[in-house]
């Protein structure tokens, strides 16, 4: 049950995080850079923060790579590279 419960909250987390996609890479464009410096401890260029968010996020998330499955289509074009159609593991 503790398993089904983990990946409702996964679930929720990954569709919750996809709905605000467009936000979270204007906020990424526009914050100053003190917040980065702040809460991740180290500038990061404007360009590059939904890169570095990904790889702290990939770190961090337990049985699933957001970088699989949240802004793919940036990734897409920077990469040149087929988005996973199934986001976990």
């Amino acid at each position: 049950m503790k398993n089904f419960v983990n990946l409702i909250k996964q679930d929720f987390i990954q569709k919750a995080l996809k709905l605000i996609e467009k936000e979270m890479q204007k906020a990424a464009l526009e914050l100053p850079d003190s917040v980065f410096v702040e809460y991740w401890g180290e500038s990061v260029p404007p360009e590059n923060r939904i890169s570095r968010w990904l790889e702290i996020a990939d770190s961090l998330a337990k049985n699933w790579k957001p970088s699989k499955c949240l802004f793919l289509k940036k990734i897409t074009l920077l990469s040149r590279l087929r988005p996973k159609d199934f986001c976990r593991g």
